[in-house]
C-alpha cells in the first residue's frame, strides 16, 4: 500500500469536515472534532480552529461544490418529470402500490384499501406542454417576403400636411364618403348626457 503524503491527507480531513458542514448535521466545531479525529479537543480550541478552517479557499470551493450537487439532485429535471407523467400515463391503479411514487392518497374503508394516484388527462396534458405537442405550427406564407419588401420601400403620406398644420385628407379605395347634403338621421346618442349632436 502506498505511503499518502501530508497534502493529501490534509486534503482528505478537509473534505471530510466540508462535507460535514454541508449536510448539516453537526456544529463547526463538531465537524472539525470528527473530521480531524481530535474528541479530545475543548470546546474553545475546536471553534477557533474550525472558524480558521472554514475561511480556508480550499474548504469553501469544496463546501462551494458540494452545495452545487445538492442543489443540482433536488430539482426534477424535465426528463425525470416526462418519466413521471408516462408512468402515470402507462400505470394501472391496480399495479400502484401504497408505497409507490404514483400513490398520492390511501384511505381503509370496510370495503378494503381505496388509492388514488395522479389523473391520466392531466398527465397527457402536461406531457404535451413539457414535450412542446401543443406549440403552433409554423406556416409557409409565399410572397410575403415580396409584400415585405414592397412595404418597405413605400413612403408613407404624413397624417399632418408639414408646413400647414392641417390634417390631411385621407382616401379610402373604393369606399365612397357618406354625401354632406342628405339629411341626419338621429342616432342612438343622441341626447345622452345632454348632449346634443
Amino acid at each position: 500500500m502506498p505511503k499518502r503524503d501530508k497534502n493529501t491527507i490534509a486534503t482528505e480531513k478537509k473534505k471530510e469536515f466540508a462535507r460535514l458542514l454541508v449536510e448539516g448535521k453537526l456544529s463547526k466545531p463538531d465537524a472539525y472534532r470528527k473530521a480531524y479525529k481530535r474528541k479530545d479537543m475543548s470546546g474553545e480550541a475546536a471553534s477557533k480552529a474550525a472558524s480558521r478552517l472554514s475561511k480556508d479557499g480550499e474548504v469553501l470551493r469544496i463546501i462551494g461544490e458540494l452545495n452545487a450537487q445538492l442543489d443540482k439532485s433536488a430539482i426534477a429535471t424535465k426528463q425525470e418529470c416526462l418519466e413521471f407523467l408516462t408512468a402515470v400515463l402507462r400505470t394501472p391503479i391496480g399495479e400502484v402500490g401504497e408505497d409507490s411514487p404514483l400513490c398520492q392518497e390511501v384511505a381503509y374503508t370496510d370495503s378494503g384499501m381505496r388509492k388514488k394516484m395522479p389523473g391520466k388527462i392531466e398527465a397527457v396534458r402536461e406531457i404535451s406542454k413539457l414535450a412542446g405537442y401543443n406549440e403552433p405550427e409554423k406556416l409557409e406564407v409565399g410572397g410575403l417576403s415580396q409584400i415585405a419588401e414592397v412595404l418597405a420601400g413605400a413612403t408613407p403620406d404624413p397624417l399632418v400636411r408639414p408646413g400647414s398644420g392641417k390634417p390631411a385628407v385621407i382616401e379610402f379605395d373604393g369606399i365612397e364618403a357618406a354625401p354632406k347634403d342628405k339629411e341626419r338621421r338621429p342616432g342612438l346618442l343622441d341626447g345622452v348626457g345632454g348632449v346634443k349632436i
